[in-house]
């Protein structure tokens, strides 16, 4: 079917067909043009394939080769339905940290929370809830994280939130306002949601010669690629008032040049002795300055 964000953005006056171009014709893993409007820059879908691919961790594939490859930590998941080994994802502990003090003692919703990293490294909290679709993860925080309640259905919940967190989830849902309205109807008074998502911006994207890592990063999963201003005006549509939008960049210097000079992922443990701590920390902000960060971070309420 016709991507539903689409005619969201067509009535938000963010996109426009005589803007559009044809970044490529295919994503990595179906035959789904993706197209940028040239204006706004936003980067989108042509179509919306009803699947259970993303939710099944088992059928998962993507960069399933490289993670091998590398030395990440392997977590054997202990579900109801047996064990599966999954990578353990170090962006749920970098969160807790990063967001330390907007968590702190907070009655915390986390929509799309996987297998509960983040919410588990939480240490300061009223209460930690999570919406999670995938039954596997379900499980596995049932039977190995007690302190998270976990349902599949944000209906379960009959309270209101200080906090709920959307983390690389939004990129996934076709009715963009829809959700955000519900999620705001959940948030107490003076209550805020925050999102990360992929940036339509991001440096290595706008790099014509590294059509390798578009091949990559362009997913039937990821209906839409925000811009600030994009992000922002689903937001204010929704319905929330203030609004904080900031670059960040998750993958650094050595992740970069493992694109440049291999044209492949997992540059970050290739290059990880080349590239010392404050080169990282310099590029990552060159990035920001240039407003071309892989990701964008927004506090709104």
């Amino acid at each position: 079917m016709k991507n539903p964000i689409i005619g969201e953005l067509k009535k938000l006056k963010l996109i426009s067909k005589f803007n559009w171009t044809i970044l490529s014709n295919k994503t990595r893993d179906k035959k789904i043009k993706v197209f940028k409007d040239l204006k706004s820059k936003i980067i989108f879908l042509e179509k919306y394939i009803t699947t259970n691919d993303y939710y099944s961790s088992l059928k998962y594939k993507d960069g399933r080769k490289v993670l091998k490859k590398s030395k990440k930590i392997i977590l054997n998941v202990k579900t109801t339905s047996g064990n599966i080994k999954t990578t353990v994802i170090e962006d749920g502990r970098r969160r807790a940290t990063q967001f330390k003090k907007i968590l702190n003692k907070k009655d915390i919703l986390d929509f799309g929370c996987g297998w509960g990293e983040f919410l588990k490294n939480i240490k300061n909290y009223k209460s930690l809830s999570g919406i999670e679709l995938r039954k596997e993860c379900i499980n596995h925080i049932k039977l190995n994280i007690k302190k998270i309640s976990i349902t599949d259905d944000i209906n379960y919940y009959k309270k209101k939130f200080d906090i709920i967190t959307m983390f690389h989830v939004l990129e996934h849902i076709p009715y963009q306002v829809n959700t955000l309205k519900i999620l705001k109807s959940k948030l107490k008074k003076g209550g805020k949601i925050l999102i990360e998502v992929p940036h339509a911006e991001d440096f290595l994207i706008l790099q014509n010669e590294l059509k390798k890592f578009r091949d990559f990063t362009f997913w039937s999963e990821h209906l839409i690629l925000h811009t600030c201003k994009s992000l922002k005006t689903v937001l204010i549509k929704a319905g929330f008032k203030k609004i904080n939008i900031q670059f960040y960049q998750r993958h650094n210097f050595s992740n970069h040049l493992g694109w440049f000079l291999k044209r492949k992922p997992d540059g970050h443990n290739i290059y990880k002795k080349m590239v010392n701590k404050k080169l990282n920390q310099s590029y990552c902000e060159n990035l920001k300055e240039l407003g071309q960060t892989d990701t964008l971070i927004a506090v709104a309420e």
